[in-house]
């Protein structure tokens, strides 16, 4: 239905972040099915080395629910008729009840399909799934997604900006480490000290 071409003309990201290679259909304004194969020369392989074991070569989590978010976007703006122009941006706002039934790895096929629940104004609200084959390795309750003006966004930032004071060092999360949560999702309790 959309090719990469297609894709690339309605998304503003571009490699590494561009996460879906092909729709395979979609009902505007409704529902979509489009695919993200994972090879092993994905960005988030580049640091493994050859005596990693088979477990670290699983696919981040953030990039299923970013790939699923892309597919969602695509959706919206197939059903906007328009492409992120260069003053709007098109924003992440947030996902709940995310939840990951299994493990993708190289060689793998994400299929996302994504329904538009609703839209107001500028802020669109969908749920989905993520597939290898038939097994549902991903599920989104509600993801929303927020379109604004570029313009918009920079004017409160300057304002504020000018009368912001530094506040205190925020401490590192207890039980992170280098690139923890860049990566991958962590679960609520990750990081989490007994303290009785």
């Amino acid at each position: 239905m959309l090719d990469h071409h297609q894709i690339r003309a309605l998304l503003p990201q571009r490699y590494p972040l561009l996460l879906v290679d092909r729709v395979l259909s979609m009902t505007p304004g409704t529902r979509i099915e489009a695919v993200k194969a994972v090879t092993g020369n994905e960005p988030c392989y580049r640091d493994l080395t050859d005596a990693a074991p088979p477990g670290d070569y699983a696919y981040p989590a953030s990039l299923m629910v970013e790939s699923l978010g892309q597919t969602a976007a695509l959706l919206w703006l197939a059903d906007a008729g328009s492409p992120v122009d260069d003053d709007s941006v098109l924003m992440f706002v947030g996902a709940r009840d995310v939840r990951f039934d299994g493990t993708v790895f190289p060689g793998d096929v994400l299929r996302h399909t994504v329904r538009l629940e609703r839209v107001i104004a500028d802020t669109a609200f969908a749920t989905g799934e993520t597939y290898v084959g038939d097994r549902c390795v991903a599920h989104v309750g509600t993801l929303m997604a927020a379109r604004r003006s570029r313009t918009a966004l920079a004017a409160p930032a300057l304002t504020g900006a000018a009368t912001a004071t530094p506040g205190p060092p925020v401490p590192p999360q207890l039980g992170s480490h280098p690139g923890a949560g860049s990566s991958r999702l962590r679960h609520p309790s990750a990081g989490k000290a007994d303290l009785s």
